[in-house]
């Protein structure tokens, strides 16, 4: 749903008025949660996380119960494993599953739906959550990029890769994925496109002090009335 200026003024002031959500969607570390709560704060929004859904539900549970861990984030990563474990795809697959049930679900009306990373990876449910309301992509530097590589290198932690990982012969579990990373950020990127309403570039949304900023810079990419 393409919503312009003048509707999204008017339902940012009129709780009660409100005919659309607004969405957010970019890679992990992009700052999607950050803005979602900042917005939802300030103008009155419920905020729904999908990563807290999938984290606080049963199924996900179940499924890392047996799984050594502190908390859920560090269970699942023991889960989860590494793309050279054996059988990441089929977990890949259960948790990819998982994530498309929640995202099949209706959200009320006039939400902040803060959406998780791999949600690209469900055409037909983006094509529908897309259709409730405003999509806005926060795209990530290249520096921002290199800085979340070396951060998932030291402390490695659940990622779907949809086929873009791949090994080379003699490469080491660092080199390949030091080398598929930054391919997997730009085959997301493409994706993340594909379903944004507004973009946000990196140099734009991380130098943004306040709700009110961030709401100006997405008016001026909306269609005047």
């Amino acid at each position: 749903m393409k919503v312009g200026q003048r509707q999204f003024e008017e339902e940012l002031v009129n709780q009660a008025g409100r005919k659309s959500n607004i969405v957010i969607m970019g890679m992990s570390g992009s700052g999607k949660t950050y803005w979602s709560k900042l917005l939802a704060q300030r103008y009155g929004y419920p905020h729904i996380e999908f990563d807290d859904l999938i984290g606080k539900s049963p199924e996900l549970a179940d499924l890392i119960g047996g799984f050594p861990g502190k908390d859920a984030a560090e269970k699942l990563g023991n889960y989860f494993g590494m793309p050279w474990t054996n059988g990441f795809d089929a977990k890949e697959a259960t948790l990819l599953g998982l994530e498309r049930k929640f995202m099949s679900e209706a959200q009320p009306t006039g939400s902040i739906l803060d959406l998780t990373g791999s949600c690209i990876y469900h055409p037909t449910e983006m094509e529908a959550i897309r259709a409730t309301g405003l999509v806005i992509y926060l795209e990530t530097s290249l520096e921002k990029q290199k800085e979340m590589l070396e951060i998932f290198l030291a402390h490695p932690k659940p990622v779907c890769w949809k086929g873009v990982f791949e090994r080379k012969n003699n490469e080491t579990n660092e080199n390949v994925l030091s080398r598929c990373y930054p391919l997997l950020l730009a085959h997301r990127a493409k994706l993340y496109q594909r379903f944004a309403d507004v973009t946000l570039a990196y140099a734009v949304h991380k130098n943004l002090k306040s709700a009110e900023g961030f709401v100006q810079e997405v008016e001026k990419r909306l269609p005047p009335p």
